[in-house]
C-alpha cells in the first residue's frame, strides 16, 4: 500500500503538471497545485488501511487516555522510529532557514540554501548506497553476535565514505564556482553571497556524511537512542537552536556557522556517548559493541559425535544448559536433514555475550524455517527449550537458511 500511495500520487502530479501547465498555462501555482492534489490523491488511497479489517490498531476514544500513556507512546515512536522523526525535524528545519535565509539575504538567501541542499547530493549518491548496503547487512551480524564482522563492515564503510566527502568538500572550498556554474548563477550579488555560503558549509559535509551513517549504524544495531540524538540534534535542535541565536547576534552569517556545527556537533555527541558507555564497561569500542566467546563447529548428517575440546568449549559456556544445547543442535539439525535430503552438513556457530548464548544454524539447502514447521514445534525439544525461555529467528540471506536459538541465563 505505501509503494502504490506513492506511486498513485507521483503518477496523478505528472499527468496534472501537463494539464496545468501546457493547457491551462497557470505557471507556478499549477505546478504547486498538481503536487498537493496528487498527494492528496496518495493520502485518500492509503487512508483505505484506517478501515481495514487487517489493521494492526484499533481506534479508541480520547476518554479513555491517559496522559502517561500518550506521552510513553510519543517517546516510543521517537526513539524507535529515528529516520521517520527526521524527517519531520527536517521539515521544520528547512522551513526555520528558508525564513532566515530570506529575511537576512532575499532571493540571494534562497539561492545559496538552495545551493549548499542540492551540492550534497554529490555525495549522498554513493552514501545512499552504502548506507542500502550496510544497514539489512550489519543487522543480520548484529543479531549472530557476530561483532568482528560487524566492525570489519561499519570502518569500512567508514573509509568509503571519507575517501569521497574529503576531496568534494575541499573542492567547493577551494573552487565553489563549480556549483555557480552547475546552477547557471550569473548575477555578481548572488555570486558572492552563494560562494560564501558554499566555502562555510563545505567544512561540515564529511561530518554531516559520517552523522548520518553513524544514526543508521546505531538503528542497525539496536541503539536506537542514540541514532534518535544524533538525528533530532542535527536536523532540530543545533541547527535551529544555532540559527535563530547566531542571526541575532551576527546576522546572516550566523545562517551558515549555525548549519556548520549541526554537521560536526552530532559526530562529537556520537563519540561522546560512546565513550561513556565504554568508561561504564557496556561497550568495548566505539562502535557500540562487546566482547563475545566463539566457537564454531559443523553437524554431519550420520556423525553426532563430538570432540573433547568441543564439548569443554560448549559445558564453560552452557554449564547446567550444556545437555539441553547438545539434544536441541541434534534435533533441529536432523529436522533440516529430513526436510531436505540434498542437505549433508549444517555449520552450527555458538557466541556467548553477557550471559547470552546465540546458537545459529546455517545450511544452503530450499528456503526452510524449522520454527514454522507446526510438527517440529510441538516436539519435547522445542517444548524444552521454551520452557527455559529460549528465542527462535530465521532469515534468509543470499541463499543460506540461518536459524537463531538464543539461550537466555
Amino acid at each position: 500500500m505505501p509503494f502504490y500511495s506513492v506511486l498513485i500520487a507521483n503518477v496523478t502530479n505528472i499527468i496534472l503538471d501537463f494539464i496545468f501547465l501546457k493547457g491551462f498555462n497557470m505557471g507556478m501555482e499549477g505546478a504547486a497545485l498538481s503536487t498537493v492534489v496528487g498527494y492528496a490523491v496518495g493520502v485518500a488511497y492509503i487512508s483505505r488501511y484506517l478501515f481495514s479489517k487487517r489493521r494492526s490498531f484499533k481506534f479508541v476514544s480520547p476518554a479513555k487516555l491517559k496522559i502517561m500513556h500518550v506521552l510513553d507512546s510519543l517517546k516510543n515512536i521517537m526513539l524507535n522510529t529515528p529516520e521517520v522523526v527526521g524527517k519531520v525535524f527536517f521539515s521544520i528545519q528547512m522551513a526555520v532557514f528558508t525564513y532566515l535565509c530570506s529575511t537576512y539575504y532575499g532571493a540571494a538567501g534562497l539561492l545559496a540554501f538552495l545551493v549548499y541542499d542540492n551540492s550534497e547530493t554529490f555525495v549522498y549518491i554513493v552514501l545512499s548506497g552504502i548506507m542500502k548496503a550496510l544497514t539489512p547487512i550489519v543487522a543480520v551480524f548484529y543479531k549472530e553476535m557476530d561483532f568482528k564482522a560487524v566492525q570489519y563492515i561499519i570502518k569500512k564503510s567508514i573509509k568509503q565514505v571519507l575517501i569521497v566527502s574529503i576531496p568534494i568538500s575541499a573542492l567547493f572550498f577551494v573552487y565553489p564556482e563549480i556549483l555557480i556554474k552547475l546552477f547557471n548563477i550569473t548575477n555578481p550579488q548572488y555570486i558572492q553571497i552563494v560562494s560564501f555560503a558554499i566555502r562555510i558549509t563545505s567544512f561540515g559535509l564529511v561530518g554531516r556524511c559520517i552523522s548520518y551513517l553513524l544514526a543508521n549504524y546505531a538503528q542497525a544495531i539496536e541503539q536506537n537512542r542514540i541514532s534518535f540524538i544524533i538525528t533530532f540534534c542535527e536536523e532540530f535542535l543545533i541547527s535551529i537552536v544555532a540559527a535563530l541565536i547566531l542571526t541575532h547576534f551576527i546576522g546572516g552569517v550566523g545562517i551558515w556557522i549555525a548549519i556548520l556545527l549541526s554537521e560536526t556537533v552530532p559526530l562529537l555527541i556520537y563519540l561522546g556517548m560512546a565513550k561513556y558507555l565504554q568508561m561504564s564497561n557496556e561497550i568495548k569500542n566505539l562502535f557500540l559493541l562487546k566482547d563475545s566467546k566463539l566457537v564454531n563447529f559443523t553437524y554431519v548428517k550420520g556423525n553426532n559425535e563430538y570432540s573433547d575440546e568441543l564439548l569443554e568449549k560448549i559445558e564453560a559456556i552452557f554449564k547446567d544448559y550444556s545437555p539441553l544445547f547438545f539434544s536441541s543442535v541434534g534435533g533441529i539439525c536432523e529436522n533440516i536433514f529430513d526436510h531436505d535430503p540434498s542437505v549433508n552438513h549444517i555449520d552450527v556457530t555458538v557466541r556467548l555475550v553477557d550471559g547470552n548464548a546465540v546458537v545459529l544454524f546455517i545450511d544452503d539447502g530450499e528456503l526452510y524455517n524449522p520454527f514454522n514447521n507446526k510438527k517440529f514445534n510441538e516436539s519435547q525439544i522445542i517444548r524444552k527449550l521454551k520452557e527455559s525461555n529460549c528465542e527462535f529467528d530465521y532469515t534468509n540471506v543470499l541463499g543460506f537458511n540461518k536459524s537463531y536459538v538464543r539461550f537466555n541465563y
